[in-house]
Protein backbone atom coordinates (compact mmCIF):
# COMPACT_ATOMS: atom_id res chain seq x y z
CA UNK A 1 0.00 0.00 0.00
CA UNK A 2 1.36 3.43 -1.16
CA UNK A 3 2.05 6.07 1.65
CA UNK A 4 -0.94 8.07 0.72
CA UNK A 5 -2.94 5.61 0.06
CA UNK A 6 -2.13 4.51 3.92
CA UNK A 7 -2.72 8.04 5.48
CA UNK A 8 -6.07 8.21 3.36
CA UNK A 9 -7.22 5.20 5.12
CA UNK A 10 -5.86 5.97 8.83
CA UNK A 11 -7.09 9.35 9.00
CA UNK A 12 -10.08 8.86 5.83
CA UNK A 13 -9.34 12.06 4.29
CA UNK A 14 -9.10 13.21 0.47
CA UNK A 15 -6.79 15.47 -0.62
CA UNK A 16 -4.42 14.18 2.00
CA UNK A 17 -1.83 14.84 -1.15
CA UNK A 18 -1.74 18.15 -0.94
CA UNK A 19 -1.55 18.54 2.67
CA UNK A 20 1.33 16.01 3.67
CA UNK A 21 3.28 17.30 1.09
CA UNK A 22 7.41 16.97 2.35
CA UNK A 23 7.81 20.29 3.16
CA UNK A 24 5.23 21.55 3.67
CA UNK A 25 4.38 24.02 6.64
CA UNK A 26 0.30 23.37 7.23
CA UNK A 27 -0.45 21.65 10.58
CA UNK A 28 -3.99 20.59 9.26
CA UNK A 29 -5.02 18.77 6.71
CA UNK A 30 -7.06 19.91 3.98
CA UNK A 31 -10.72 18.31 4.01
CA UNK A 32 -11.04 17.68 7.62
CA UNK A 33 -12.06 19.67 10.70
CA UNK A 34 -9.59 21.84 12.54
CA UNK A 35 -6.41 20.72 13.88
CA UNK A 36 -7.31 20.06 17.61
CA UNK A 37 -3.99 22.31 18.75
CA UNK A 38 -4.95 25.58 17.06
CA UNK A 39 -5.60 28.07 18.78
CA UNK A 40 -4.05 29.63 22.54
CA UNK A 41 -2.86 27.19 25.54
CA UNK A 42 -1.53 28.51 28.49
CA UNK A 43 0.27 27.26 32.12
CA UNK A 44 -2.35 26.20 34.51
CA UNK A 45 -4.39 28.94 36.50
CA UNK A 46 -5.03 27.16 39.92
CA UNK A 47 -7.44 30.63 40.98
CA UNK A 48 -4.64 32.43 43.44
CA UNK A 49 -4.30 34.76 40.57
CA UNK A 50 -0.50 33.96 40.03
CA UNK A 51 -0.73 33.39 36.45
CA UNK A 52 -1.10 37.14 36.20
CA UNK A 53 2.18 37.53 37.43
CA UNK A 54 4.07 34.44 35.73
CA UNK A 55 3.47 31.99 33.08
CA UNK A 56 3.51 30.29 29.81
CA UNK A 57 0.98 30.51 26.63
CA UNK A 58 1.44 28.91 23.47
CA UNK A 59 -0.20 29.37 20.34
CA UNK A 60 -0.63 27.59 17.18
CA UNK A 61 -1.85 29.01 14.18
CA UNK A 62 -3.11 27.03 11.29
CA UNK A 63 -0.44 28.01 8.97
CA UNK A 64 2.09 26.18 10.74
CA UNK A 65 3.55 29.44 12.78
CA UNK A 66 2.79 30.55 16.41
CA UNK A 67 3.74 32.31 19.34
CA UNK A 68 5.72 31.26 22.60
CA UNK A 69 4.95 33.65 25.46
CA UNK A 70 6.68 33.96 28.47
CA UNK A 71 5.99 36.38 31.52
CA UNK A 72 7.55 37.13 34.70
CA UNK A 73 10.50 35.43 34.59
CA UNK A 74 13.51 36.87 36.37
CA UNK A 75 15.72 36.87 33.14
CA UNK A 76 14.67 39.35 31.09
CA UNK A 77 16.46 36.93 28.00
CA UNK A 78 13.69 34.36 28.90
CA UNK A 79 10.16 36.78 29.20
CA UNK A 80 8.38 37.87 26.00
CA UNK A 81 7.23 37.02 22.46
CA UNK A 82 8.94 33.89 20.54
CA UNK A 83 8.42 33.12 17.05
CA UNK A 84 7.52 29.18 16.47
CA UNK A 85 6.89 26.71 13.60
CA UNK A 86 4.97 23.53 13.67
CA UNK A 87 4.08 21.22 11.43
CA UNK A 88 1.76 17.82 12.31
CA UNK A 89 3.41 14.12 11.68
CA UNK A 90 0.47 12.40 12.44
CA UNK A 91 -2.82 11.41 14.67
CA UNK A 92 -0.86 13.06 18.38
CA UNK A 93 2.21 13.60 16.99
CA UNK A 94 3.86 17.40 15.82
CA UNK A 95 7.45 18.60 15.23
CA UNK A 96 7.86 22.01 16.98
CA UNK A 97 10.89 24.37 17.03
CA UNK A 98 11.81 28.29 17.67
CA UNK A 99 11.90 30.60 14.96
CA UNK A 100 12.15 28.81 11.19
CA UNK A 101 16.24 28.26 11.81
CA UNK A 102 16.10 25.98 15.17
CA UNK A 103 16.03 22.27 15.33
CA UNK A 104 13.10 20.59 15.09
CA UNK A 105 11.61 18.73 17.87
CA UNK A 106 9.18 15.51 17.45
CA UNK A 107 6.56 15.63 20.41
CA UNK A 108 3.84 12.84 21.09
CA UNK A 109 1.26 14.18 22.90
CA UNK A 110 -1.75 13.65 24.54
CA UNK A 111 -4.82 16.01 25.09
CA UNK A 112 -7.15 15.20 28.59
CA UNK A 113 -10.19 16.60 30.28
CA UNK A 114 -9.39 18.98 33.08
CA UNK A 115 -11.30 20.80 35.76
CA UNK A 116 -10.11 24.41 36.12
CA UNK A 117 -9.93 25.85 39.22
CA UNK A 118 -13.48 27.45 39.44
CA UNK A 119 -15.08 23.98 37.93
CA UNK A 120 -15.15 25.10 34.53
CA UNK A 121 -14.45 22.51 31.38
CA UNK A 122 -10.61 22.79 30.25
CA UNK A 123 -8.64 20.38 28.15
CA UNK A 124 -4.78 20.11 29.02
CA UNK A 125 -1.99 19.19 26.83
CA UNK A 126 1.07 17.02 27.91
CA UNK A 127 3.68 14.86 26.06
CA UNK A 128 5.11 11.60 26.50
CA UNK A 129 8.84 13.04 27.41
CA UNK A 130 10.35 11.56 30.40
CA UNK A 131 10.70 14.10 32.93
CA UNK A 132 12.10 12.12 35.65
CA UNK A 133 15.16 14.57 36.23
CA UNK A 134 12.23 18.04 36.36
CA UNK A 135 10.65 19.06 38.91
CA UNK A 136 7.85 18.54 36.96
CA UNK A 137 5.89 15.02 36.67
CA UNK A 138 4.35 16.21 32.96
CA UNK A 139 4.58 18.76 30.59
CA UNK A 140 4.56 20.06 26.84
CA UNK A 141 7.51 20.56 24.79
CA UNK A 142 9.87 23.30 26.88
CA UNK A 143 6.82 24.03 29.63
CA UNK A 144 6.43 22.07 32.90
CA UNK A 145 3.33 21.20 34.23
CA UNK A 146 1.33 21.18 30.94
CA UNK A 147 -0.46 23.77 29.35
CA UNK A 148 -4.69 24.08 28.97
CA UNK A 149 -7.50 25.77 27.64
CA UNK A 150 -11.37 26.09 28.04
CA UNK A 151 -13.49 23.90 26.17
Amino acid sequence: MALMEYIKKVFSISGAEEACEPGSSRSGMKGTEQDELLGRWHSEDDGSGLHYIWGTSLELNEDGTGIYSSWGDTDPDNSGDFPISWSRNGKQKIKIRFGAYSDWEQIHYYISPHSGPYGNSQEKLTDTRDRTDSTHKEGFWIVGGGLFREK
